[in-house]
């Protein structure tokens, strides 16, 4: 789900998976930094990555800030 409200874009992607533990150490030993790296792209433009994972499945959002600008002539 993508959406856009006055001041953010928001996207939320879910799955209903095995999960895993969100809070586990990352294992670079696999070759991968996955949400490792994308939490920190996003911190570098002021947005945040939240992981909720369950038995049932994965939830990762996305709230990124925006701000409008007039066009200048």
């Amino acid at each position: 789900q993508l959406r856009r409200t006055s001041d953010a874009v928001e996207l939320s992607v879910s799955d209903n998976g095995r999960g895993f533990d969100a809070d586990a150490p990352v294992d670079r030993s696999r070759g991968g930094l996955g949400l490792l790296g994308m939490r920190e792209r996003l911190l570098a433009i002021g947005a945040t990555l939240s992981v909720r994972s369950s038995p049932e499945g994965t939830t990762i959002h996305i709230h990124c800030p925006v701000t409008l600008t007039e066009p200048t002539p």
